[in-house]
């Protein structure tokens, strides 16, 4: 099993999660040119995918989805408040659209795949777990602080694809106006790099051996202050440098590739 990202940032996000012959396509928030092309560059098309799992419905997770509805057959899973927002806003036809209620997992293509609930201020927001053959994966973004159920899903996972939105006085000093601010730090808003880092440090006691970081602002962080906060936090709670592979996902191109 692998996790490659797209792109990610506040301005889209897209990965790719494959094992063997199952493509899964996590969100869909670029363009279907870019999504195209991310996939070219792995050697595979849009007719290889197996599924697209989408988050929730803000814009820079669903970019990409109408044009991917019109183009592909590509089963769209996700929660039923996603989807209803959605189809309510006219941005997903829901053809093919699959369901899905947190804590219950559904088989693609052999691949087991657990939604769990993210605190975030959308309809219903999900992130995923992934399991097959014993190995264990997880990608959780947009969430405003780490709950209990958020912890039970991605804890002991391998490899996990992590939200490191902000740095808190980066965006204090910046300059979006205060009401965003608030939201941003809010439980409901986005996980800051001090946070990512608290739990890239539980993470790794759990067994987690790659984290890449993702979904970082590119107004309100920096890849070398993302990291910086998140090695930090390793380093302090005793995890030797070396011992877990630590990676950021960039904006606008691939990132490394996490094995499982």
């Amino acid at each position: 099993m692998r996790i490659v990202s797209l792109a990610s940032s506040s301005s889209g996000n897209c990965a790719l999660i494959s094992d063997g012959d199952v493509h899964i396509l996590l969100d869909a928030g670029i363009s279907l040119r870019r999504i195209r092309e991310g996939l070219r560059a792995l050697g595979l098309g849009l007719e290889e995918l197996s599924a697209l799992l989408l988050t929730h419905e803000h814009a820079d997770h669903i970019a990409g989805l109408a044009m991917l509805e019109k183009v592909t057959e590509v089963p769209v899973y996700t929660s039923g408040g996603t989807a209803r927002a959605l189809m309510a806003k006219g941005k997903m036809v829901g053809r093919h659209v699959i369901f899905l209620r947190a804590g219950k997992t559904v088989d693609i293509g052999g691949l087991a795949v657990t939604p769990f609930e993210t605190p975030h201020d959308a309809a219903e927001s999900l992130g995923f777990a992934f399991e097959q053959a014993g190995r264990r994966a997880a990608a959780v973004t947009d969430l405003g602080h780490v709950t209990a159920e958020v912890r039970r899903a991605v804890l002991g996972a391998e490899t996990v694809l992590l939200e490191a939105n902000h740095d808190v006085n980066t965006l204090r000093c910046g300059p979006y106006p205060y009401q965003l601010q608030q939201r941003i730090l809010g439980p409901m808003g986005h996980l800051s790099n001090e946070s990512a880092g608290a739990l890239a440090l539980e993470l790794a006691r759990s067994g987690c051996r790659r984290l890449l970081l993702a979904h970082l602002s590119e107004t309100n962080n920096t890849p070398r202050l993302a990291y910086g906060a998140v090695a930090e936090a390793l380093l302090q709670g005793g995890v030797a440098p070396g011992e877990l592979r630590l990676c950021v996902a960039p904006p606008n191109a691939q990132s490394e590739c996490m094995e499982c």
